[in-house]
């Protein structure tokens, strides 16, 4: 039982003064104050300690803090968080830890809770995505190298008033940032020369994945882009995102916020300068900063060279024996029993290969990938060309 909403104070000092004077056993007294005999005993002996101040509420907080972090602690925490202004607890925790015995203060709600008394970190707004039924799967990356993804920041004024695109690139297993360069536009003959370097310098992916729109892919049939002919005739397949669906390039996303936090706010007054930025942060990203998804370890740690080296020339792409093979012309055309056929322009001067599955049916590819569909017998009608037809 409990005492009752008025005059507590009062009813507790009437309580104590009964129990003092003897006027009835505690256990009667409890009884008609309706409150437990623990509670009785508990009031009888703070009025006897401390007076009738010991009647009043206590503070539930506690008197010290068990868990009080050394002086010397928190300036080492500060320390990291200045350094590094993107870094949350764990990130720090991880930091402080590395190379060192783990110590008792190393506890990821300690840090946080030094990182709010200091106003550095705020509540970060929760979204949760789900997948809708239907959607194409993805490429899990294992190992390094399995999926590179590529993506554009998105653009922004340096101090001279030019525009700047930085184009990233970066290993998916490893979160290895392998390239960011800033360019002056997304044009495909632009970002050629970063992929090439990134080539040479660690070889050739499996898989490289982006976003649906130009450069990277097209609105054609296989959304065939210029650069992800090219990817293919070295080798490489190129996957894009389901549409309106960024998060499941979300480990990009996420350093692109602490890119465009950490270089461009504010931006440097040119490119060169930018770059160097870019370059610093590259650096850091890579061979300083603990990853929560990987262990907390740092991408460099992890990262391999690919076995595939670029190689000097591209193949050409074969078919099997069974495949008709078709060469596509100016304008995005091959010839077809007789009659032209589009299929996209994206694919002017390369070889297709055509495979009957039905009567009448051919399933139309693109080295492993596939088109689309040609039916001899379907009459596109009047005023009409005959296509290959998606899936």
């Amino acid at each position: 039982m409990s005492w009752m909403e008025t005059g507590v104070v009062q009813q507790r000092e009437q309580f104590v003064l009964a129990a003092l004077k003897h006027a009835s056993s505690i256990h009667a007294l409890c009884r008609r104050f309706r409150i437990s005999r623990k509670t009785g005993y508990k009031w009888l002996a703070r009025f006897i300690q401390q007076g009738r101040p010991g009647l009043e509420n206590r503070s539930r907080a506690p008197h010290e803090q068990a868990r009080r972090l050394p002086d010397k602690v928190v300036q080492r925490i500060l320390e990291v968080r200045r350094r590094h202004r993107s870094w949350g607890p764990k990130k720090i925790v991880a930091e402080l830890g590395r190379g060192e015995p783990r110590e008792d203060w190393l506890v990821v709600s300690s840090v946080g809770r030094i990182l709010k008394q200091h106003g550095l970190i705020k509540p970060r707004r929760l979204r949760t995505h789900q997948r809708a039924p239907g959607r194409k799967t993805r490429t899990i990356a294992q190992a390094p190298n399995d999926v590179w993804i590529v993506d554009f920041k998105g653009k922004f004024r340096m101090g001279n008033g030019q525009y700047c695109h930085p184009m990233t690139l970066m290993d998916d297993a490893t979160r290895y940032v392998l390239k960011c360069r800033g360019l002056e536009s997304q044009r495909g003959e632009l970002c050629r020369p970063v992929f090439e370097a990134a080539f040479r310098e660690f070889g050739l992916p499996k898989v490289i994945r982006s976003d649906n729109g130009k450069p990277f892919a097209d609105v054609g049939l296989g959304r065939l882009s210029t650069l992800s002919v090219w990817w293919i005739k070295l080798g490489i397949s190129p996957e894009q995102i389901n549409l309106g669906h960024p998060e499941e390039n979300g480990r990009l996303e996420r350093m692109h916020r602490e890119l465009k936090r950490d270089t461009a706010r504010p931006p440097a007054m040119n490119a060169s300068a930018q770059q160097r930025r870019f370059d610093r942060f590259r650096s850091e990203y890579n061979e300083v900063r603990p990853h929560e998804g990987i262990g907390f370890r740092r991408p460099r740690d992890l990262y391999r060279r690919s076995f595939n080296s670029l190689p000097r020339s591209l193949r050409t792409i074969e078919y099997p024996g069974h495949y008709e093979v078709r060469s596509v012309t100016d304008g995005g055309w091959f010839s077809w029993r007789g009659s032209p056929v589009y299929v996209t322009a994206t694919l002017v001067g390369e070889r297709i290969g055509l495979v009957e599955i039905d009567d009448g049916i051919w399933r139309v590819f693109f080295d492993r990938m596939e088109l689309g569909v040609v039916h001899d017998r379907l009459d596109p009608g009047p005023g009409h060309v005959k296509k290959v037809l998606p899936m």
